[in-house]
């Protein structure tokens, strides 16, 4: 899936202070599948948001342990990459991690896959929750949260929220999956027998 906008802005003058060439058009694309950008007819210079995938969070166990959310994708945002008109970018966009199967422990879930913006910008995939721990990234990301803990732990309470990204909310328990791209999936209660919540897979936005 891919949205497109587009327009003239005029005549601009001919280049930067730095000598780098202005863009003679204005636009974005939201890319939410792999595949590749290619840049536009005078476009020389795009701003670029690249999402990780997010995590897939654990299952509640069989006895009393609801489970917690897992972590969003890192976000790069905003990253300045330097460019020429017909310029074939390959992207790749970070998968959402698979919630965690049932086993009567607490088994994690998977984490999220890494976007990519050719080999200029990428940004990892968040980081699972197992039993009542969250998801935590280790790289740090001011707009990518880590899963939260279950709000109440035992039996017959909800499982923990998933990350929220840079594009929307994580999961809502029960096993609810990331809202936003790159956001994680949500924990779930005990006994249950279901797998937790599947992280939602990544996207990149290009502006110029």
């Amino acid at each position: 899936m891919t949205s497109v906008r587009s327009g003239f802005l005029g005549m601009p003058k001919a280049a930067n202070p730095d000598g780098s060439k202005i863009n003679l058009v204005n636009g974005h694309k939201l890319i939410t599948a792999s595949g590749q950008f290619v840049v536009p007819e005078g476009v020389y210079q795009v701003m670029v948001i690249v999402q990780g995938g997010g995590a897939g969070a654990g299952p509640g166990n069989s006895t009393s342990v609801n489970s917690a959310g897992a972590a969003a994708g890192i976000c790069i945002v905003d990253s300045p990459v330097r460019v020429e008109p017909g310029q074939v970018i390959n992207c790749t966009i970070g998968a959402g991690g698979a919630g965690g199967a049932y086993t009567g422990g607490s088994p994690p879930g998977s984490p999220g896959g890494t976007t990519s913006f050719g080999a200029f910008v990428s940004a990892a995939g968040g980081e699972p929750s197992a039993g009542a721990a969250p998801g935590v990234n280790v790289q740090r990301s001011p707009f990518s949260e880590d899963g939260r803990a279950p709000l109440v732990p035992g039996v017959g309470q909800n499982g923990g929220y998933g990350g929220g990204s840079y594009f929307g909310l994580g999961g809502t328990p029960n096993r609810g999956t990331g809202d936003g791209y790159g956001a994680g999936g949500a924990g779930d209660a005990p006994q249950t027998t279901l797998s937790g919540g599947s992280g939602r897979a990544g996207a990149i936005l290009v502006k110029w």
